[in-house]
């Protein structure tokens, strides 16, 4: 598979995923868009929806690169959605990463360790949200 374009400048906010697509799966509007207003300029494609069903849909038609997941959410949570899109063999191996509200969360992320490749709490400092980016995608 073809190496994604990623360029790293000496600040972390210039970081740029050229070649990239995104998917954010967030059942809270805000954060969608704030994901979304850091990352359009930065990437191919963002691609932002409310609710695992809707993300679960979408990985079915199309490639991203790399899954932005809420854990609590209505009807289908961030760990059974991604034990779903896991299941799909184009999905088996790339980066969901788990944007969690708060740290009174630990407890499920704990019960699900494993599922995700990394963890992010809410709020999240920019320049550390595009490091881990970089991380997975470089």
């Amino acid at each position: 598979e073809e190496k994604k374009k990623v360029e790293v400048h000496l600040s972390s906010n210039h970081i740029n995923f050229d070649s990239v697509r995104i998917l954010v799966v967030d059942d809270e509007e805000l954060n969608r868009m704030l994901l979304f207003e850091v990352l359009k300029d930065r990437c191919l494609e963002v691609v932002c929806c409310a609710s695992g069903v809707e993300a679960y849909d979408l990985v079915k038609e199309k490639s991203f690169d790399i899954i932005i997941m809420d854990l609590v959410m209505p009807k289908l949570n961030g760990a059974e959605t991604t034990r779903r899109i896991r299941a799909l063999p184009e999905y088996a191996n790339k980066p969901i990463i788990c944007f969690s509200a708060n740290a009174v969360e630990e407890e499920e992320r704990v019960e699900n360790a494993g599922v995700f490749d990394d963890y992010l709490i809410k709020p999240v400092h920019i320049s550390s949200f595009l490091k881990l980016l970089n991380q997975y995608l470089n």
